[in-house]
Parts: C-alpha cells; sequence; structure tokens
C-alpha cells in the first residue's frame, strides 16, 4: 500500500516538473503585451517601428499613433506585442527607446 502511494506520488511530481516548462512555452505564446511611447510629432511610422524591430515587427499586432493631449507637438504611441516571451519583450523596449524622437516608454504587461 505504501509502495503504491509513493510511487503515484513520483508520478504527480514527475509530470509537474515535466509539464511546467511546456506551460510556460504555450502561455507566452498567447501573451499580449503592450508598450505605450510618447514620441515627437511624426518621428515614429508603422515603417520605422519595422525597421526598428526587424523579425521582431512581425509580433505587432495593433499600432495606434495619436496626438498627446498635454503637448501638440508629441504623439502618444500605442503598440500590441503578441507570442513575447520576458527576454523577448525586454529587447524590444530597449530597440524602441533607442529610436530617435522617442522620449518615454512605458512597459504594460
Amino acid at each position: 500500500m505504501y509502495t503504491a502511494a509513493i510511487g503515484a506520488t513520483a508520478i504527480i511530481v514527475i509530470i509537474l516538473v515535466g509539464v511546467k516548462p511546456l506551460e510556460r512555452r504555450f502561455i507566452s505564446v498567447r501573451q499580449q503585451r503592450n508598450i505605450q511611447l510618447l514620441v515627437e510629432h511624426g518621428s515614429v511610422s508603422l515603417d520605422s517601428l519595422n525597421q526598428a524591430l526587424g523579425a521582431g515587427s512581425v509580433r505587432v499586432k495593433q499600432f495606434i499613433v495619436q496626438q498627446s493631449e498635454d503637448d501638440a507637438d508629441l504623439d502618444d504611441v500605442q503598440i500590441a506585442l503578441s507570442r513575447t516571451s520576458t527576454s523577448e519583450f525586454s529587447a524590444i523596449c530597449a530597440r524602441l527607446e533607442a529610436m530617435s524622437g522617442v522620449r518615454e516608454c512605458r512597459r504594460e504587461k
């Protein structure tokens, strides 16, 4: 009886340890992350975004540019990314912050 209980516990622990990496991989596929940029008026377009991101640009699901309510010389840019892991998201944010005309970058999960 104890042997069966120990065996069942071992099987459950092995399953949990094996499923965790798979869960991380497939959950990050469905995750959507958002970035808000405060940029100089007209300095960021979809083309400049694609150039800055390179291969990562296929993950852009939404790109919205609106004039800032606080300052007419600035634009608010909202970017929604899908299928990005934490490390990829950090790298994309760093590339966006390095773009010319970007004054502020806010990361949202």
